[in-house]
């Protein structure tokens, strides 16, 4: 046998293993609470001129107190008209607030900064984070705050990637699959990520942290917190399936977009722990050796099992999810889903170690 056959064998067997796990883990059930609390929605904003009407008009339709809810709406430097369609929020919804942001806090750029900046106003019992090109589930407030039961002190939540053409439904595809392994490994007790643009916290945790200017800045400030919260002891973490937790969002406009997004969610990835880590690398591994194996074992019985192994495990996670929102059409674009996820794991794994600048919301880091 091949010593590329070998390894590859292994990186699959791996593989499968931390598959079975995930979907075990998919099947936890959270329990719930009918309180409500008062809650904070901080939406990061930048030249978002063309989305934030429809995000703003999805959050004033929540079927939640009003007078419960804060909305901050952090109009970071846009250079459109994003804060004169946040002003003109303001004036017809009492809960709704704007801050401009128009300074770093020292050792914190971008989003990171934004959200530093927005939790110093911040009252809410519960703070809820998610963008200006998101459209949130007319209950999103009340299924989020629903999960904060004895102990819990963030949740994550589901993002539905929406466009119309391939290359949009691939990406819906590509999130969906993400988001069950992240589902998946917090069911497990073991949260390795979660999703920036979709999840609530309760602000009295993120006060023990002494807050983003506590933690550096990161590029995925989302993981920086996850990891804060999980250093502090008796914390849980829930990600629940829940149809109701769904914001909407766009797919990547442009390839290039695709791949700093994924660059900046490897960035954060780094920050994981070892188990993170393990999922990285046995991802990347397999990706990159099992084609490789094939080429020069194209007739191997054992590799071709495990590749249609590993298929299998792939979509069932995607089925998994897919049937929980209630939508399976992302099945229909599993078979060229697997194909562009071994092209862009192996590509991005090749990527990440080099000094390339990111660019995102017209800056670079």
């Amino acid at each position: 046998m091949e010593l590329t056959d070998l390894a590859a064998l292994i990186a699959g067997v791996l593989y499968l293993f931390l598959s079975v796990l995930i979907q075990a883990g998919l099947q936890r059930k959270w329990p719930k609470t009918p309180f409500q609390p008062e809650v904070s929605v901080l939406i990061a904003a930048r030249n978002e001129a063309g989305n934030l009407t429809a995000c703003l008009e999805n959050l004033a339709a929540q079927h939640y107190p009003v007078e419960k809810v804060q909305v901050l709406i952090l109009n970071d430097r846009s250079s459109d008209d994003t804060g004169w369609i946040a002003m003109s929020f303001t004036d017809r919804y009492a809960n709704m607030n704007v801050i401009d942001i128009t300074d770093d806090i020292p050792g914190l750029r971008g989003k990171m900064n934004v959200l530093a900046t927005g939790m110093r106003e911040a009252r809410g019992e519960i703070v809820l984070i998610t963008d200006a090109d998101c459209r949130p589930d007319p209950d999103w407030i009340a299924s989020m705050t629903s999960f904060f039961t004895k102990g819990v002190s963030m949740v994550g939540g589901l993002t539905q990637i929406t466009g119309t053409g391939f290359f949009a439904q691939i990406q819906a595809c590509d999130w969906l699959f993400l988001q069950s392994i992240a589902a998946g490994t917090t069911g497990l007790g073991i949260p390795i990520s979660i999703l920036g643009n979709n999840f609530a916290f309760r602000r009295t945790t993120y006060e023990l942290t002494g807050g983003f200017e506590s933690m550096g800045f990161s590029l995925t400030e989302d993981m920086a917190l996850l990891q804060a919260f999980r250093r502090i002891k008796g914390v849980k973490i829930a990600y629940p399936l829940a149809r109701q937790t769904l914001v909407r969002s766009k797919a990547a406009g442009s390839a290039a977009d695709l791949v700093y997004q994924r660059l900046r969610w490897v960035a954060g990835g780094r920050r994981s722990g070892i188990r993170g880590w393990l999922l990285l690398t046995v991802t990347f591994l397999l990706h990159l050796l099992l084609p490789a194996a094939l080429l020069t074992s194209p007739g191997s019985l054992l590799l071709l099992l495990t590749t249609g192994l590993i298929v299998i495990v792939d979509f069932s996670l995607l089925f998994t999810i897919s049937t929980r929102l209630g939508d399976r059409m992302p099945l229909i674009y599993f078979p060229a889903f697997e194909v562009f996820y071994f092209l862009y794991t192996t590509v991005i794994g090749f990527l990440n170690p080099l000094p390339i600048k990111v660019k995102w919301k017209g800056r670079e880091y």
